[in-house]
């Protein structure tokens, strides 16, 4: 059985998302989002606004916790409470140190 996908319009997006319309167009430009084309109207699939808005959210929480912690990080409780790998995690903070 096929799955429906779900086709926003920018504006719609920019609600969705808590974003500016202008907000959603540079995300769209930037290729941070993708988007098409569909008779003559720029629509973008709920999916790829969830995955953009989920990345946004593990980073930023990622980094509100880390610019918190003094000293060591314990890898294993901030990737158990992001609900991520540990690795995944342990990259991001050599990232950004």
């Amino acid at each position: 059985m096929n799955k429906l996908e779900a086709y926003l319009s920018v504006s719609d997006v920019a609600k969705y998302a808590g974003l500016s319309v202008e907000g959603v167009k540079n995300l769209i430009d930037e290729g941070e989002l993708e988007a098409m084309e569909l008779n003559g109207r720029t629509k973008i699939r709920k999916s790829e606004i969830d995955r953009w808005l989920d990345e946004q959210v593990n980073i930023g929480r990622l980094l509100e916790l880390t610019d918190k912690i003094d000293g060591e990080v314990d890898v294993a409780e901030v990737a158990s409470e992001l609900d991520l790998d540990p690795e995944e995690v342990q990259d991001k903070i050599i990232d950004n140190d």
